[in-house]
């Protein structure tokens, strides 16, 4: 055995400390389970009917969750919470990949979410998603488990798969080089400003940037300077999507009261979750 070579006490010790982790898991999955305030997600492929109006937006959640539980932070539920509140005829799917439950009690920023009947929180299994798909050899290789950027990459291919055959609009996407390769395939269209929904097969459109990005890095940080409110405010008034660079703002803080251009724009298409928030958004 491996541990032969261990003091006498310590196989026992080691052993006694696994069936103890074991029965402690055991105990929080039964306590789920008996806890009428958890709620499980169904999983996004038990009814694949639900995609067939073809008016879907999905988003992509995956972020690493040890413990399962569904955890977003304030200006993650804004996002979805704007989407649903201005696209009221559209069915608005966020997709969690590592997380599939909630308790219904404990998570401030869910239950803002809840109130809306166009959205549908849903969890992927990455084991069966891809199944029957081009991307089924990359998951059965686990080649994102094993990629440098595991969660990065997921959202990436998960994109990809849900705009393809799900009907769906994905807001926002990283690895722009992978997205453009694969759509010239898809589209046989080099040039993307071409790439129309006629031209994509009738299954997705290509929007230019400005549609978007119309606050372009390195302005990003306009959203948040309060002299720059009313610029940024005239500049995104009629974009279908504002994109505030997360990635590069999300440790930026914002009072709840404040008059920032990102803290008006949550007043006025994300009101449920800023009203939910303590101090800061």
């Amino acid at each position: 055995m491996a541990v032969s070579k261990l003091n006498g006490k310590h196989p026992v010790v080691i052993t006694g400390f696994i069936v103890f982790i074991m029965l402690y898991f055991t105990y929080l999955n039964i306590q789920k389970l008996a806890d009428p305030n958890i709620v499980h997600l169904p999983n996004v492929q038990h009814n694949e009917s639900e995609f067939s109006s073809g008016k879907n937006i999905f988003f992509i959640v995956s972020t690493l969750s040890p413990r399962g539980e569904i955890k977003l932070t304030a200006r993650q539920a804004c996002s979805i919470e704007s989407a649903a509140r201005t696209n009221l005829d559209w069915s608005i799917f966020p997709l969690f990949v590592t997380a599939t439950w909630f308790n219904a009690l404990n998570n401030e920023f869910i239950s803002p979410l809840l109130r809306y009947e166009n959205i549908h929180l849903r969890t992927v299994d990455l084991e069966t998603f891809a199944l029957g798909t081009p991307l089924e050899d990359l998951f059965a290789r686990h080649a994102l488990q094993k990629s440098s950027y595991p969660v990065e990459h997921t959202s990436d291919v998960l994109r990809l798969d849900l705009a393809r055959n799900f009907n769906g609009t994905v807001w926002a996407a990283n690895g722009p080089f992978l997205v453009t390769r694969n759509l010239r395939r898809f589209c046989n269209v080099f040039d993307v400003a071409s790439m129309s929904r006629e031209r994509c097969g009738g299954q997705l459109t290509v929007h230019p940037p400005d549609v978007f990005y119309r606050i372009r890095y390195p302005r990003h940080e306009w959203f948040f300077e309060l002299e720059r409110t009313d610029a940024v405010m005239t500049a995104v008034r009629d974009d279908i999507l504002v994109h505030v660079w997360n990635k590069a703002t999300g440790g930026i803080p914002l009072k709840v009261d404040g008059t920032t251009a990102y803290v008006k724009l949550a007043h006025e298409f994300c009101p449920n979750v800023i009203k939910v928030c303590d101090e800061f958004f």
